[in-house]
């Protein structure tokens, strides 16, 4: 039978005890677009050359694989202010905390505690089949601000196999929240307003494997161990005297990036704040006729902990 891209979908639920299969709930369906599997990620086939009385090696031997996937995401908020978005067991699986404020606000900052790392399960379906996975974590983050566009996530997930099959679909409860876009934000970078098309964030996770000859597949817990949160936007050029993002790379001059916050309705609007971030790089760019800098970015710890991003829901 032929299966169609719309009859894909994924559920996930952050585990209880890492690296353990938790079955997901109907609540925990996630909306994504643009998923694809890659069930043999890090894949190890032995090879095998014994001398033989013919040229040629013999066939390889099924050493492990790790199973992927990639997808979008929208960020957007549960509905109800203080309750965290379904999105938010994704970024607690890239290495944020979560720290919830009762109906007021939901706030992700990186960690670098590995035992604070979220680890997930989660049940992909493609038509007939289910594919579970355990213990997966993001290895790639990226995240993009656009004008008048969703705020969208895209993620990479890496995963042990659990098992597969087919069986009929799970059932799901969806978010019923419409995701805010882009617009009447505020964006602010380097102590002003600035017209930009668009912001880009990369978290530039470092992710880990480990062997483990106890595992079907040979790998034990995934492990996020380093991050380089680096990013860029592209603001209409202005007078030196307004606006000198190149004398800011030569002086090494500090600033804030912050979206404002995007959404109007309480307990769907979103906020990304870094505080510390540094020109990398500029380059002489137009859009509609009028001069813009493409701006690199990178975003550092103020020093004080886990900052150099954070992203919070209200």
């Amino acid at each position: 039978m032929s299966i169609a891209v719309r009859q894909q979908g994924i559920h996930l639920v952050a585990e209880s005890t890492p690296g353990t299969y938790q079955e997901p709930a109907a609540g925990d369906a996630l909306e994504v677009e643009n998923l694809k599997i890659q069930p043999f990620e890090q894949l190890r086939l032995v090879e095998r050359n014994p001398y033989r009385a013919i040229f040629g090696p013999q066939v390889p031997a099924f050493g492990g694989s790790l199973f992927g996937m990639t997808f979008d995401v929208e960020l957007k908020g549960s509905g109800t202010a203080g309750v965290a978005p379904r999105v938010g067991r994704v970024l607690r699986a890239a290495g944020f905390a979560e720290t919830i404020v009762a109906n007021t606000s939901v706030t992700y900052q990186p960690t670098s505690e590995l035992n604070a790392q979220a680890s997930l399960s989660g049940v992909v379906r493609e038509g007939p089949n289910l594919r579970r996975v355990r213990g997966a974590k993001v290895a790639s983050l990226s995240i993009n601000c656009e004008t008048g566009q969703r705020i969208m996530a895209s993620v990479t997930l890496l995963a042990r196999r659990q098992s597969e099959g087919v069986a009929a679909a799970l059932a799901q409860t969806l978010e019923a929240t419409t995701p805010p876009t882009f617009l009447n934000a505020a964006f602010t970078a380097d102590g002003a307003q600035r017209a930009i098309n668009a912001l880009a964030i990369e978290m530039g996770l470092q992710v880990n494997t480990a062997p483990d000859p106890n595992d079907p597949d040979g790998f034990g817990q995934i492990r996020i161990t380093d991050r380089a949160v680096t990013g860029s936007f592209d603001p209409e050029a202005d007078s030196i005297s307004t606006y000198d993002p190149i004398g800011g790379l030569r002086s090494e001059r500090e600033f804030v990036i912050q979206s404002g916050v995007v959404g109007a309705t309480a307990g769907n609007r979103v906020a990304i704040s870094m505080p510390r971030c540094r020109y990398m790089a500029i380059s002489d760019e137009e859009r509609e006729m009028l001069k813009v800098w493409g701006i690199d970015f990178g975003a550092f710890s103020t020093g004080v902990g886990d900052d150099e991003i954070a992203i919070q829901f209200t």
